[in-house]
């Protein structure tokens, strides 16, 4: 029997990036690999915490039981969530929409104002992120998403005011809610 431990098959994230575009700019060029050259609408959101990025894929489970057992009968899975998060250390236009969900920034005077998205009125978004590991490159899509967070900073003379993000996948007929493209061909084989 061969041995199955191999540290070619782990994965440190020792640097990436994360991507944002507007879903309706880009629902017909989402990317089709690791390497491929993102839309021209993609904008890269810039340094985010040492934390990185945490990516989810929860299943909501419900356990039927019976009368004569102690132990479920039937375990059902009745929906799925999947979520990215990450807490942005850059402040911009793009980066403040995407931790409020959306919003327009405007001429105000010699400055400009932010103003966020009004009530009922959500952004889509397609979020790419991109994660680094030597030679490997992983690449996650949420093809169509929103941002499910509170907005919340912390203003403070002593640390980096940062934004914290939440972004869930949307269901859409056609389309994956997720997946993962990588240069790893030695690990992931065709099944």
């Amino acid at each position: 029997m061969p041995d199955a431990k191999d540290t070619g098959e782990t994965r440190v994230a020792g640097t990436g990036s994360v991507y944002i575009a507007a879903y309706a700019d880009v629902s017909a060029t989402l990317p089709t690999s690791h390497n491929s050259t993102l839309d021209a609408n993609f904008v890269e959101l810039g340094y985010t915490t040492e934390d990185g990025v945490t990516f989810k894929d929860e299943p909501t489970i419900e356990r039927k039981g019976a009368w004569q057992s102690f132990y479920p009968v039937r375990i059902l899975e009745t929906a799925r969530m999947a979520m990215a998060s990450f807490v942005l250390e850059q402040w911009n236009t793009d980066t403040l929409r995407v931790a409020t969900g959306g919003g327009v920034v405007t001429t105000a005077g010699t400055g400009a104002k932010f103003t966020p998205h009004a009530a009922g009125t959500v952004s889509e978004w397609a979020l790419v992120i991109d994660v680094v590991d030597g030679t490997i490159t992983d690449r996650y899509v949420l093809p169509k998403c929103i941002t499910v967070n509170a907005f919340e900073t912390q203003l403070t003379r002593t640390d980096l005011a940062q934004l914290p993000a939440e972004l869930e996948a949307i269901g859409e007929d056609g389309v994956d809610p997720w997946y993962m493209f990588t240069s790893d061909t030695a690990a992931f084989t065709n099944t």
